[in-house]
């Protein structure tokens, strides 16, 4: 199997879903977080953005980019696990119906923070997050949410 660098501009064909990589740009030297690639993937009956660990020089950069509406999505996933180091214009842009945060229960550096889970509430219809939801799959057509998880009283809201 050969492995690639992944930059933006590339594309990807795997079944029926189209994989756009739209950071890191080519050439970028940022800290380790910001150099998370971010995917956005358009499939059947949904959007989803993958945002792996970036932070606020990463999430600005893509709001600069010259196609900024490739960041509305039907599904977010929530940048670096819901750390502080989000850029609130950045999540509003993703306009998402679904925000997932992958959050250890108790972790201890404290993700999702308070701050991220307020903004995600605010831009999203539903956020489900793995430290309270346990698993989480969103479904397509019309979306729909669905959590397995460790308290089945804290299910997402929405």
């Amino acid at each position: 199997m050969e492995l690639n660098e992944a930059e933006r501009g590339q594309r990807f064909r795997v079944g029926p879903w189209l994989l756009r990589v739209l950071w890191p740009e080519e050439g970028f030297v940022g800290s380790v977080n910001d150099t998370s690639v971010v995917v956005r993937a358009d499939g059947p009956q949904m959007s989803v953005l993958l945002t792996g660990d970036i932070e606020v020089e990463a999430q600005s950069a893509l709001l600069r980019e010259p196609e900024p509406e490739l960041l509305s999505v039907t599904v977010l996933t929530t940048p670096h696990h819901g750390a502080s180091t989000q850029v609130p214009a950045f999540l509003t842009a993703t306009d998402p119906t679904v925000a997932v945060t992958s959050a250890g229960r108790e972790n201890s550096y404290g993700h999702p923070t308070p701050f991220t889970v307020g903004v995600l509430e605010e831009v999203a219809r539903v956020h489900a997050r793995t430290d309270l939801d346990g698993d989480v799959a969103v479904l397509g057509g019309p979306v729909r949410v669905a959590t397995r998880g460790p308290d089945p009283g804290t299910g997402p809201q929405g």
